[in-house]
């Protein structure tokens, strides 16, 4: 990993927020007929899926954030009509248990084993999750380096002083983050700051004169901020108008559940390389 965040890839791939909705997506839109709510939806339903997976396998918050950023990133370039999230976020959680060392034994197998057990009609095998690697590694370019704003918050919480009430709610706001796009589009730090501005805003805790001492552009941690803001307030936006909403398992009816094999793919030419690959693994 780089040691500097500023020389990394993961701040090389950052965007902003109306970049990625230009380009996030867009055969979705058209083909699937998905509006960007939709979208936003589908996303947070698999942020979930994965949150659930990675719980049930005791994965650490580390390995799901970062199976989570993977998702981000790859739906940044990528369809659901092409690639199935359904195969897309189980496979991101194997890659990230494999990246961040994880103990699991049989990651691939474990994986799939159990997302069978969460839900018995989920059209995937193990050797479907394994194949699944080569499209995601492809498409992330195999820039795996995912900076989180964990060790940025426990810094910040230090040197601030927080009590315990704002220190746990600014956690909370980091974990709910992943729920938004600020993996993409913020650097760790500036998240770390927005989950601490908001807690001690709540809190009524008075940080300004902390704020003011820092070497940092609040312009950027204001509009985190109201990017994680905006986030709840989509979710209460959703319970008040369930009724009318399109429900989610309508809009995932539309996404072709087996779009990821797609047998043209060089990857599923290569027969021996694909069973070497398989093999190794179990």
């Amino acid at each position: 990993m780089a040691a500097n965040f500023w020389v990394s890839s993961h701040q090389k791939q950052l965007k902003t927020k109306e970049e990625l909705e230009r380009t996030s997506n867009l055969r979705d839109k058209l083909e699937l007929q998905l509006t960007s709510e939709d979208i936003r939806r589908i996303k947070m339903h698999f942020v979930t899926e994965i949150q659930n997976l990675g719980k049930k396998l005791f994965l650490r918050q580390r390995v799901i954030a970062s199976a989570i950023v993977y998702m981000r990133r790859f739906y940044s370039k990528c369809s659901f009509k092409d690639h199935s999230p359904l195969l897309i976020a189980p496979t991101c959680l194997y890659i990230s248990s494999k990246v961040e060392e994880c103990s699991i034994q049989s990651p691939a197998y474990k994986i799939s084993g159990e997302m069978k057990k969460l839900d018995n009609t989920w059209p995937y095998t193990t050797n479907d999750v394994l194949m699944c690697e080569f499209y995601i590694l492809e498409c992330l370019q195999f820039f795996l380096i995912v900076y989180h704003p964990y060790r940025s918050l426990i810094d910040y919480l230090s040197d601030c002083k927080l009590s315990k009430g704002p220190m746990d709610m600014a956690w909370n706001l980091l974990n709910d983050s992943y729920c938004t796009e600020l993996s993409l589009t913020c650097s760790p730090y500036i998240i770390a700051l927005a989950a601490i501005y908001i807690a001690s805003t709540v809190c009524e805790v008075d940080l300004r004169g902390w704020f003011s001492e820092l070497n940092v552009e609040m312009r950027e941690v204001m509009a985190a901020s109201s990017e994680l803001l905006e986030y709840y307030e989509s979710i209460k936006r959703m319970e008040k108008e369930r009724a009318l909403m399109t429900p989610i398992s309508a809009l995932l009816a539309r996404i072709p559940a087996k779009s990821s094999q797609n047998t043209s793919h060089p990857m599923h030419n290569n027969t021996s390389y694909g069973q070497q690959r398989i093999s190794g693994r179990f």
